[in-house]
């Protein structure tokens, strides 16, 4: 029997024969490819981790972790860095690629505080310089928007992703760590999302509907 024929108890057994059995491999992928293009636009890039095959073989797969979605620690992680160069621009970088970057947008406040790490480590590495020259002395270290600050995602269990603060002051470090822990909680919200749709009665039915495959009267597939 096609789906269209079983009754509604028997459509139901169906949907949830068919969602158990059928998820897409590697679903989290599309995802994964639109938040590293948005990160990188604010300022935060993604790295990669090297993974090995059971036959040995390795590749590179993006740094995030997760676990998901029925229990309290749930979440994500990630490691990469910051490129602070691009973080002056956050908001408008974002705000071309999504088309409207309101108050209201999830992102905003993020592409916000992307900005405000960049002032203040603008204003920090000025400050020093200009200590540096009443001084006379080279020996301040300079926090220059151009650099990098890397940024590490610890396990997945765990959830925490942090900025390495060594040569920030503690403001700015505690700030960065709030922007990038906010980017972790933005892409553990996007996976959700697309849990919840891929697990969705509308998409079951259109993937069944594509398959045609045949079940028994009682909704059990064939």
């Amino acid at each position: 029997m096609k789906y269209d024929e079983l009754d509604d108890r028997a459509k139901a057994r169906a949907r949830d024969q068919w969602r158990e059995g059928n998820q897409p491999d590697d679903w989290w992928d599309c995802i994964y490819e639109d938040v590293i293009i948005i990160g990188a636009l604010m300022g935060i890039e993604i790295g990669t981790r090297v993974v090995k095959t059971v036959k040995g073989k390795a590749y590179d797969v993006p740094d995030i972790s997760f676990s998901g979605f029925c229990s309290q620690g749930d979440g994500a992680s990630f490691g990469g860095y910051l490129d602070v160069g691009e973080m002056k621009t956050a908001c408008e970088q974002v705000g071309t690629h999504v088309g409207n970057l309101g108050p209201g947008h999830a992102l905003f406040p993020i592409c916000r505080a992307a900005e405000e790490v960049f002032a203040m480590i603008a204003a920090h590495s000025v400050a020093n310089r200009l200590e540096g020259l009443a001084l006379e002395d080279t020996h301040y270290p300079e926090c220059e928007p151009t650099m990098s600050i890397n940024i590490k995602g610890y396990d997945h269990r765990g959830h925490s992703t942090r900025v390495d603060g060594y040569e920030l002051p503690h403001e700015i470090e505690m700030k960065a760590n709030g922007l990038v822990s906010d980017f972790a909680d933005y892409i553990y919200a996007q996976l959700e999302a697309e849990d919840e749709y891929l697990n969705s009665d509308e998409y079951v039915v259109e993937s069944i509907e594509a398959n045609e495959p045949n079940f028994d009267e009682s909704g059990n597939i064939e």
